[in-house]
C-alpha cells in the first residue's frame, strides 16, 4: 500500500471501532442465528475452527503477503483483504488484523455501491478506474478485526463470509446428525435427518445445527431428566406465541418421543437448537 491508502485504513478501523462507536451499541458473544445492526459481536480464539486457522496461517512466521496485488488473478473470486497494523506499546508491539470486505464489478456505472476507493487491476499494479475492466472496492468500514486472541464484528456477513463458516457449519451439521442418532429412543427416525441437510434451506439447516449442543441433550435426555425435558418442550410447542412455529411437529409425553419427518425438519431442529426464548426484563418470547 501507498501511505494514502495505509492511513485510509487506520482511519477505516477509527471509524469502526471508536469508543463512541461501540458505546452506542450492546456487545454480545457471536451468535450463529442472531444478527443486529445495532450489535458488535465477539468470538474468542477455539470457537470456530476455520478463524483459527486463519489466524495460524496470518502468524506463522514463515508466512509473508505477496507485494503485488495482480496475484490476485479473478478479482471474482476475492472475498475480502486483511490488513495488518503494528502499533507499539512499551517493549512489545500490539498486532491488529483488520478483516475488510472487497466489492468487485465490471461496470461501475450499473451499480450504485457506497464505497471508500476504486481501482483497476492488472499485472503492473493498480490504476484509475475505466469502465472496461474488473475493477473492486473496500468499503469504508472494517468488517472486523482479530486482536489478543479475540474477534470484535462489526458485520456478521463479513465475518461468515471471510472466514468461510458457512462451509464449517455444514461439515458441523454432519457431525451432529450422525450424533443426535444416539438418541433415537427419544427422537423417532432421526437417522433420516442427515439426509435432509441438502437441498432447500440446506445454509439455515446448517446454522441452526450447529446450535445444538450435544452434551446438553445427553444430559437433558438422561433417564433422570427426560420426563421434566419433554413437558418443558411440550410447554413450549403448545405456547400461544409458539404454537405457529412448531404446527405439525409430534411430541408424545407418555410415549416419551419426539417424532422427526423431513416435512417438519425445520421445526424440530428449532427446538432442539433452543431456539425459542424470552427477554430477561419483560418477559416477551421470540424466536432467535
Amino acid at each position: 500500500m501507498d501511505k494514502r491508502t495505509q492511513a485510509a485504513m487506520v482511519a477505516r478501523a477509527i471509524k469502526t471501532f471508536s469508543s463512541a462507536a461501540v458505546d452506542e451499541y450492546d456487545l454480545e458473544p457471536f451468535n450463529i442465528l442472531k444478527r443486529s445492526k445495532d450489535t458488535f459481536s465477539y468470538s474468542e480464539e477455539g470457537q470456530l475452527s476455520n478463524a483459527d486457522e486463519v489466524i495460524k496461517k496470518l502468524e506463522d512466521v514463515e508466512f509473508s503477503p505477496e507485494e503485488d496485488i495482480s496475484v490476485l488473478g479473478k478479482l471474482d473470486k476475492v472475498k475480502g483483504a486483511i490488513v495488518k497494523v503494528t502499533v507499539p506499546n512499551d517493549n512489545r508491539n500490539d498486532i491488529f488484523y483488520l478483516f475488510v470486505k472487497v466489492e468487485t464489478f465490471n461496470q461501475f456505472k450499473k451499480r450504485n455501491i457506497n464505497l471508500g476507493f476504486m481501482a483497476n487491476v492488472d499485472n503492473n499494479g493498480v490504476h484509475n478506474i475505466t469502465d472496461s475492466k474488473t475493477t473492486f472496492g473496500v468499503k469504508d468500514t472494517i468488517g472486523f478485526y482479530y486482536h489478543d486472541s479475540h474477534f470484535l464484528i462489526s458485520n456478521h456477513s463479513d465475518f461468515e463470509r471471510m472466514l468461510f463458516l458457512i462451509s464449517e457449519y455444514q461439515r458441523s451439521a454432519e457431525k451432529k446428525a450422525d450424533e443426535l442418532v444416539s438418541f433415537s429412543t427419544v427422537l423417532e427416525n432421526v437417522d433420516a435427518l442427515k439426509s435432509d441437510l441438502e437441498g432447500r434451506g440446506s445454509v439455515i439447516m446448517a446454522r441452526m445445527m450447529a446450535r445444538i449442543s450435544i452434551d446438553d441433550l445427553r444430559k437433558k435426555f438422561s433417564d433422570a431428566e427426560l420426563d421434566d425435558t419433554l413437558k418443558s418442550l411440550n410447554d413450549i410447542i403448545t405456547d400461544e406465541r409458539f404454537e405457529r412455529d412448531f404446527e405439525d411437529l409430534t411430541l408424545d409425553i407418555n410415549k416419551k418421543k419426539i417424532y422427526y419427518t423431513s416435512d417438519t425438519k425445520f421445526k424440530f431442529v428449532a427446538l432442539l437448537a433452543d431456539r425459542p426464548a424470552k427477554t430477561i426484563f419483560l418477559g416477551r418470547k421470540f424466536m432467535e
